[in-house]
């Protein structure tokens, strides 16, 4: 774990600087830490790689704000140490009441928008949970000042809560191979669980890369060797599935519990005899989730919509003169069903795989299906919809019910997805 600690220069004095300076120094036993104290300084630490966390120390100094916005924009998460400076009896009046509410105004933003509020005592959490703007708040105390904690204890504490910053953030820092990993564990165990079929080769495929899809008119090798397209000579070196490190495994597994897939994952990682350790997501320390999704799958006999008559209506007019099979009618009720759950932010990947699953995997008239699709006016998302699952589960043409769709409306859907913590 790499963190870097950033004071700005006007408070990197007193107490505040000593606390600071033991504490990185205490932490060279847990993490690689640094100290930065300029903006400049703070820029830099992202070359040649991004640290794990943004540690900021201070309150009452623009650059405590600006930071923590620069980190944000880079993706980093943050971690907020006020020392205090909030309690009533450390308020500084600013010059003119402008300036107060300015610097007041930066402040709150900065830390409401952190990924985690450090404090060192119970008064001070109490006075956080008055001020409530922000709920993932957790006390380290101050060895400086206080004989109930150790140097060492602080310092592993701390590094419990970068952990804990982590662990609550996990699709947010996974990284493109992570994601990609994710992708091809789901896949390697949908086609075992629908067809028991599997292939090692199946990790020779990238999801986001057409030139690496092994079921695609293409030539694999299994593992690690390369991926060539006969039809344009372009060769790609596939994703290194075992070369990933602990670290990666523990956010992939945590996600694929988030989004109900832990099963599948853990499965594949079985087919794959990849050495994971594999960990009970119950027990992880994370602050509260804000995406609170539902488990199982969607229904595939009847809506979710509570008040969509003319939906059933016409589902029922299909009924008569489609004469539809179970299957078609069950792909019908899943796109309404994975478009009323993205309206509602309720979406899992479980339930991108429940989708995928059925038409992959299984017999229907494709003619038939299309024309219940424009009947249902669902053509433009489920076309929408079959491209995403061709980018991340490499869902092959000859498979697609209708021809599948990248356009402003693709690119919108994929950003709902991934504000639901979903790959797209």
């Amino acid at each position: 774990m790499r963190v870097v600690h950033f004071i700005p220069k006007s408070q990197n004095v007193g107490a505040t600087a000593s606390y600071v300076e033991l504490l990185v120094s205490a932490m060279d036993k847990f993490a690689e830490a640094t100290l930065t104290t300029s903006i400049t300084q703070l820029r830099k630490t992202t070359k040649p790689s991004a640290p794990d966390i943004i540690h900021i120390h201070g309150c009452w100094s623009i650059y405590v704000a600006t930071a923590a916005r620069w980190a944000e924009q880079q993706g980093l998460p943050v971690v907020i140490s006020l020392h205090g400076a909030l309690q009533p009896w450390q308020w500084r009046p600013a010059t003119n009441i402008t300036n107060d509410m300015r610097r007041y105004a930066f402040l709150e933003k900065a830390v409401r928008r952190a990924d985690a509020i450090h404090v060192e005592g119970e008064m001070e959490m109490q006075r956080m949970r008055q001020l409530a703007w922000n709920p993932r708040v957790a006390i380290v105390r101050n060895a400086l000042v206080t004989n109930r904690i150790s140097t060492s204890s602080m310092a592993a504490q701390m590094t419990q809560l970068y952990q804990k910053v982590i662990d609550s953030n996990t699709f947010r820092l996974m990284t493109d191979e992570e994601k990609q990993a994710e992708s091809i564990l789901l896949r390697t165990a949908l086609d075992y669980e629908y067809t028991r079929r599997f292939s090692p080769s199946t990790l020779a495929w990238s999801p986001n890369d057409q030139t690496t899809n092994p079921q695609n008119d293409q030539t694999t090798n299994p593992l690690n060797d390369q991926t060539t397209n006969p039809q344009n000579d372009q060769t790609t070196t596939p994703l290194n599935v075992q070369a990933l490190e602990s670290d990666s495994w523990r956010k992939i597994l945590i996600h694929a519990s988030d989004e109900h897939i832990l099963d599948y994952i853990q499965q594949a990682a079985d087919l794959l005899m990849l050495n994971i350790a594999h960990i009970n997501t119950d027990d992880v320390d994370r602050f509260p989730q804000k995406l609170q999704k539902p488990d199982g799958t969607l229904p595939i006999d009847h809506l979710l919509a509570r008040h969509a008559l003319k939906t059933k209506s016409k589902l029922d007019h299909l009924r008569q003169d489609e004469k539809p099979s179970d299957t078609e009618m069950a792909i019908c009720h899943l796109f309404l069903n994975v478009q009323h759950q993205l309206r509602h932010t309720a979406l899992s990947r479980r339930h991108i795989a429940q989708l995928f699953a059925i038409i992959r995997y299984s017999d229907y008239n494709e003619d038939k299906l299309s024309r219940m699709l424009r009947h249902l006016k669902l053509t433009p998302f489920a076309s929408r919809i079959l491209q995403i699952l061709h980018d991340t589960l490499a869902l092959e043409e000859g498979f697609m019910p209708i021809e599948p769709r990248d356009d402003k409306g693709t690119t919108a859907i994929r950003q709902a997805l991934q504000a639901l913590n979903i790959q797209a």
